[in-house]
């Protein structure tokens, strides 16, 4: 007789960067299961999605708490402070609503570093024209994935419906977390440092989002570090995405009074630069 056991999905799955064709169609895929999951009911031995999800976060952020990382379910997430306290790096979890017992538990880690020198700024900087700020004085982001090393950069998405499948996504998470993660947030331990290679290349090191860290200039570097940092910046840019920057560039510029909000060229907070009276170079 034909064994119809499936065998059990890798621990991980791997997306190039710039394959959002292969992410679709394997969330449609996850979509589709979960859909005929549903109508056929939940196998009695199968452990629920969400508890397991959690139990595996916790398991990932308990090998950090030695090194000063505290735990949170709200999110899931762990989160430390640096030496100075001038900066909190962050690792979140996320899944997905298409898990199914038994088969399928989705898991993503996300890095973040934020800054309360920053949001305190952030919440002056809109006070002063009149808004409300409403975020967390964020400066850097990206996918764990995207923090490995050049050529071998991707999103990843981990597994965790079977026990040894799990066991290997613990490892390999707790792995990239170590030796891609730390040392990308222990940047912000030599702020003079950090603010030179930001000088250089324009965009906040080793970060797959290329946008330029006003935010982090502004609040840890000279005016005259940030102009340069911002010219270094633009000239990365593609002619396209250059000629959009000052298009709103020009747009801003003719606001009165110019308005604090997050609209505008993705990737560069152009008013926070003009309120700070920071010169944009000329075309």
């Amino acid at each position: 007789m034909p064994d119809n056991t499936s065998a059990p999905p890798p621990a991980s799955k791997s997306y190039a960067s710039g394959d959002i064709n292969s992410l679709i169609r394997d969330i449609g895929s996850a979509k589709s299961a979960a859909a005929r999951a549903r109508f056929a009911g939940r196998p009695p031995d199968a452990q629920d999605t969400r508890a397991v999800y959690l139990e595996t976060c916790a398991a990932i952020a308990a090998a950090f708490e030695p090194r000063g990382y505290k735990f949170s379910k709200s999110g899931p997430h762990f989160t430390a402070k640096s030496r100075d306290k001038q900066f909190t790096y962050r690792i979140s979890f996320q899944s997905s609503h298409n898990n199914i017992p038994g088969q399928h538990i989705r898991l993503l880690v996300h890095t973040s570093i934020s800054s309360p020198v920053v949001k305190k700024w952030e919440t002056a900087l809109w006070a002063r024209h009149g808004r409300t700020y409403q975020g967390n004085g964020s400066i850097a982001g990206t996918q764990l994935g995207y923090l490995a090393e050049p050529g071998k950069r991707a999103w990843v998405a981990w597994e965790l419906a079977h026990e040894h499948t799990r066991a290997a996504a613990i490892a390999e998470v707790t792995d990239r977390i170590t030796y891609h993660a730390l040392p990308w947030f222990a940047q912000c331990e030599d702020i003079p440092r950090l603010v030179g290679r930001v000088v250089e290349t324009g965009v906040f090191p080793d970060c797959h989002v290329e946008n330029f860290p006003a935010e982090l200039l502004l609040c840890f570097a000279s005016r005259e570090q940030t102009a340069r940092a911002l010219a270094s910046y633009i000239k990365t840019l593609h002619p396209k995405a250059r000629a959009n920057l000052h298009k709103d560039l020009a747009a801003a510029r003719a606001e009165s009074p110019l308005e604090i909000n997050y609209s505008g060229f993705s990737g560069c907070h152009i008013r926070y630069l003009l309120a700070e009276g920071i010169e944009f170079p000329k075309e």
